[in-house]
């Protein structure tokens, strides 16, 4: 396996034989479409990484909105292959701007919904984003309380 690679083996219980496995993620294939409020970015880098794994990482936590009107909490997982496309979406994507996005989803035990790779742009011209702004604002203390119950919360809500 290369350097740096995520590593684990697995067992055939009748023949005895241990080979190695590559990790993946593997999502639902389900897709979901939100409007979220940025609430913090953080970008990490992982020096030792090598293909088919990314240097570099960036997680975003999110206040989000979907068609029904309900608040969710939502994180963004993006790993771009190089230091431009990285800084690119760091210019992009900031604390507090509101982003129409979409993209499949993953939820793990103990975490809030994870979208890989999403696609996002700008509120469309016909959306007001003072509107969806008091919307996001009216729902932030219950916000607030629901992600505290969870071990993540205090990192996603920032406090």
């Amino acid at each position: 396996m290369e350097e740096g690679m995520i590593k684990g083996t697995i067992k055939n219980t009748e023949t005895g034989e241990i080979s190695d496995v590559e990790h993946y993620l593997f999502t639902s294939g389900l897709k979901i479409t939100a409007i979220a409020k940025i609430i913090n970015v953080n970008s990490y880098e992982h020096p030792g990484n090598s293909k088919p794994f990314s240097p570099y990482q960036i997680s975003v936590n999110c206040q989000a909105l979907d068609a029904v009107g309900s608040i969710f909490a939502l994180n963004l997982q993006f790993t771009p292959d190089s230091a431009g496309e990285r800084d690119k979406i760091l210019e992009e994507i900031k604390e507090g701007h509101i982003f129409l996005l979409r993209g499949e989803y993953c939820i793990t035990t103990n975490s809030p919904l994870t979208i890989y790779e999403p696609k996002y742009n700008p509120l469309p011209p016909d959306f007001s984003e003072e509107e969806i702004g008091k919307t996001f604002l009216m729902n932030l203390m219950s916000f607030k309380e629901e992600v505290s119950k969870y071990s993540w919360g205090k990192d996603f809500i920032g406090a």
